[in-house]
């Protein structure tokens, strides 16, 4: 898209989780997502943000 945004995102934020869902509703944008688990406040964060980043699969296809 012409418009790019870039969010950092915590994997348990329900915040975060609201965020994403409004910014799907968006056109003509390129969004890239960057993990930032927030330990304190979500202890199993830290764990599933390693396991997307190590993961060998791709999680979201067709997307590039």
């Amino acid at each position: 898209g012409e418009r790019v945004i870039a969010v950092f995102s915590d994997p348990d934020c329900p915040f975060c989780r609201r965020l994403e869902s409004e910014l799907d509703k968006l056109d003509n944008v390129t969004l890239y997502t960057f993990l930032y688990p927030l330990e304190g406040l979500h202890p199993e964060a830290k764990g599933k943000a390693v396991a997307v980043w190590c993961a060998k699969e791709d999680l979201a296809p067709g997307v590039n």
